[in-house]
């Protein structure tokens, strides 16, 4: 899995939708930083993907999507356990 990418030495391809490390911070006591699924249009502007009427500013770092979690396939009749680790 490819790690945090500075989005000073690279971004991603136009509309590819990636996970984005944004800089919330709003003064020396306040920190809001947070992660969340974004992209970048042909012009450089970030966009939120579930909420994109406003950019996204402060976005520093990006890194492609995980792989989605693998589901066990369970045959009729089978119960699936949780185990905690």
């Amino acid at each position: 899995m490819i790690g945090w990418r500075s989005v000073r030495h690279l971004l991603p391809d136009v509309r590819e939708e990636v996970l984005v490390w944004v800089d919330g911070h709003r003064g020396p006591s306040w920190r809001n930083n947070h992660a969340l699924v974004a992209y970048r249009d042909a012009l450089g502007t970030w966009w939120e993907e579930r909420h994109g009427e406003e950019p996204l500013v402060g976005v520093i770092y990006w890194r492609p999507l995980p792989d989605p979690p693998r589901l066990p396939v369970n045959t009729p009749g089978e119960q699936l356990v949780c185990v905690k680790g």
